[in-house]
């Protein structure tokens, strides 16, 4: 069986590996949040917001 280390979740591979990556929004996986933030139309940043996660939503391993 190969142990294949998730991306999105793993400590030592993560580098704010975005979920989700747009023009308007981007979603990622920090510690044990699921953060989600929105851009205007001007590139700045309208919106942000954080979720507290139990298990990564790509992979399903147990986070915390």
């Amino acid at each position: 069986m190969v142990n294949m280390l998730c991306t999105y979740c793993h400590s030592e591979l993560k580098a704010h590996r975005s979920l989700i990556a747009n023009y308007e929004a981007t979603a990622y996986i920090e510690n044990d949040k699921l953060y989600v933030e929105s851009i205007d139309r001007r590139g700045r940043l309208s919106f942000r917001d954080k979720i507290h996660i139990n298990y990564c939503p790509m992979c399903g391993r147990k986070i915390g």
